[in-house]
Order: C-alpha cells, then structure tokens, then sequence
C-alpha cells in the first residue's frame, strides 16, 4: 500500500496590504507499506510542538516598558504532541465464478444424504397416418401455435405501476421479476425526485430467496441525490431461481408535494451461467397531494 497522510493548520498571520492572511503549516508522511492481512500497523512521525505563554500581574502597571517586569510574573510552557494511527488492512475480494464453481448438485439434506438424478426424457409421441394415406407415408406436422413456440419473456416491473398518497404519508413498492430462468443476480440503480420521496427502507423480495438460500445483500442510500444502488446475488454452489416474484420491497415516505417518477436506470440481472438477462428498465410515478 502506499499511504500519505498529511496535517494542515494555521501556523501565525502576515499583514498583507492591510488584511491579516494566515500561513498554513503543512506536515505529511508518505509510507510504501507491505502488510499481511489484517494486521495492526502503526503510522506515526506527524509531531506538533507548542510554547505557551502566560503573563500574570497588576493591571495597566504589568503593560509599563521596562518597569512593568516589576509588576509581572511571566510562564512559558512546553507541549508536545505525536499523532498515531493504527491501520488495519482488509482485502475485498470479487467473487470469480466458472461453470464448474456454478453447476448444482442436488445432494438431499442434512439428515437424508442421497444423489437425485434429472428426470428421465419422455418418449416421443406415437405417430399415426391419417386415415386414406397411404401405409408408410409420413403424416403432415401440425402446425403449431405461434404463442405457444414462442415463451414468455422476462419482465422487472413495479407494483403498483402509479401511486397517489399523502404528504408525510408512507409509500411501499415492490419490483418484480417475471418469467425468469435461474436468476443469479440482480444489481438494480434507482433515481427519485429527492425533494418529493425519502428512502426509508430497502428489503430483499421473496424470489431471489424464496427457496431459503442466504444471498448477499447490499445497498447504498443517496436521499440527498436520489440515487440509490442495491445489489443481489446468490452464494455460490445454491444454484439458480426460476420464476416470478418480487426482488425488492422499498418503503418510502413523502416528504414534499408533486409528481415523482421512481425509475430503474441500470439493472444488471443475470443468469447462473452470468449471461445477462435481458429487461427493459422499468418507471412508475408517485404524485403526492
């Protein structure tokens, strides 16, 4: 690591073309340190030195030139003082993930230890001639239902999609996934009118970990920008979540009146394979009376 520490304060003051400017002292330290870990590692050579001085005596006769030593008691007194830091080091790891680090095992419980294998492929249906065709002729596929070849596509929206409320008054949305296929993670970025809206609570919904997995969980609120971030992911080894459910529950309260879009400006949901998901950002509006 390489650390510079440095202290800054006003040493005295210099008459300038009549205006007093102060002269600022600076110390600093500059250290290139190699540290385990952990480790508890002291930082110091930031010293300050200051003299003292007290003048005691009898009014108007201590101020005398020359005659007022007489009348006066003068103490200097010496500090020194030593600032010290413990620096203690931690390194943040981002989670590497490899197909073989994300591929689930089902292994049973803790009670119940047993392999279970993936369904066996069904058998492919019984092909049978129209009645008049000749024998052997391949009969004409049936044409299928475009809705039907064609699966539902996932979708992040809020519940409600508008809301009105009161001043003061508390706000609860959810943001919900759906027709999602072994959802991993999902960082989300909000944007609010922070004039109008306040953030009070953020809480994780009940798809990402509806089937009791732990999943980490982090958010960063901005009220006075009105950014926040959140991020969702599942641990490694739990596997995916397919399906539809709400991914967050946020709680506002409405702090000012008028009209305030609540929108999700970035949404990085991924897969189990961390391939992303595609969604459209979705927007609501909240109006406050």
């Amino acid at each position: 690591m390489h650390i510079e520490l440095e202290i800054s304060n006003v040493s005295s003051r210099v008459e300038i073309g009549g205006v007093s400017q102060p002269v600022i002292s600076q110390k600093k330290i500059v250290h290139d340190i190699r540290i385990r870990e952990g480790e508890v590692n002291l930082l110091g050579g930031l010293m300050q030195m200051q003299d003292t001085k007290t003048l005691a005596g009898l009014p108007w006769l201590a101020e005398l030139p020359v005659l007022g030593r007489f009348f006066s008691s003068e103490h200097i007194e010496k500090s020194r003082g030593e600032l010290l830091i413990a620096l203690v080091p931690h390194v943040i790891r981002a989670p590497e993930f490899s197909d073989a680090n994300l591929r689930g095992v089902a292994a049973g419980n803790d009670q119940n230890v047993k392999l279970n294998f993936s369904p066996r492929p069904e058998a492919p249906a019984p092909v049978t001639t129209p009645p008049g065709a000749p024998a052997g002729a391949t009969p004409a596929p049936t044409p299928a239902s475009p809705d039907a070849a064609k699966p539902a596509e996932p979708r992040l929206i809020f519940n409600p999609g508008t809301a009105t409320v009161q001043l003061n008054s508390p706000l609860t949305l959810q943001l919900t996934l759906e027709n999602v296929t072994e959802l991993y993670t999902a960082p989300v970025k909000l944007k609010f009118d922070p004039k109008i809206l306040r953030l009070t609570s953020i809480k994780p919904g009940s798809l990402i970990a509806g089937d009791g997995q732990k999943i980490n969980f982090t958010e960063s609120t901005q009220n006075d920008t009105g950014d926040p971030t959140i991020t969702l992911n599942r641990l490694p080894g739990a596997g995916g979540v397919t399906g539809s459910g709400a991914i967050l529950t946020l709680t506002f309260q409405a702090i000012g009146r008028g009209t305030s879009p609540v929108t999700v400006t970035d949404a990085g949901v991924k897969n189990l394979q961390m391939q992303p998901i595609p969604v459209s950002p979705p927007s609501m509006t909240v109006v406050v009376q």
